[in-house]
């Protein structure tokens, strides 16, 4: 499903896509790649999955977080890379979240699992792609209040002070994607 508006100076696509499906992730890429080159992917769309112990979390969800967390950057990246290949010129940012890649999250098996393959990927397409100019590096910003992971409502002052503002993060995905990037290709 997309959406396509002129705002005065530029075209603007919003499109809604399952990142863990090859279909959605190429109709996506095709409606934006319509709007003119790729230039920046930022692979942001992910789950926590389950915060229980491991041994209570289904083969379902644990499978489920994988698919959209890592399936969908490895479809994302893949759906773009090509072009960028092709023009010699591209940035790929990857979140690899809140410490998760460290993969010491305590009830977040599934979650700190995705993430420290997302560090992985990062790392090897970064090699992979390095030869056709195109940088790809993963940013870890740490605890990021979003709608998807919420302050928990009574929070302490402490767990207040380990939260990312979003807009931090988001400067430095933009400062990534500038000509400084390169500087720090396939680095967490």
């Amino acid at each position: 499903e997309s959406l396509r508006s002129r705002v005065p100076g530029a075209d603007v696509a919003a499109v809604t896509l399952d990142v863990a499906s090859l279909d959605s992730v190429r109709d996506a890429a095709d409606v934006l790649g319509g709007l003119g080159p790729i230039d920046v992917l930022v692979n942001n769309a992910g789950i926590q999955g389950p915060t229980a112990f491991m041994q209570q979390v289904s083969a379902a969800d644990f499978t489920r977080v994988l698919m959209v967390n890592v399936l969908g950057t490895f479809l994302c990246t893949k759906a773009v890379a090509p072009a960028m290949i092709g023009r010699r010129a591209g940035r790929i940012i990857n979140l690899s979240g809140g410490g998760g890649g460290l993969g010491v999250v305590r009830g977040g098996a599934p979650y700190g699992t995705s993430k420290g393959a997302v560090e992985a990927f990062t790392r090897t397409t970064a090699a992979e792609l390095a030869r056709f100019d195109v940088f790809c590096a993963a940013l870890q910003p740490g605890r990021v209040e979003t709608r998807g992971f919420p302050l928990r409502t009574g929070a302490t002052d402490q767990e207040r002070a380990n939260v990312v503002p979003p807009e931090l993060a988001a400067r430095t995905a933009v400062w990534l994607a500038t000509d400084a990037g390169p500087d720090v290709a396939g680095q967490v």
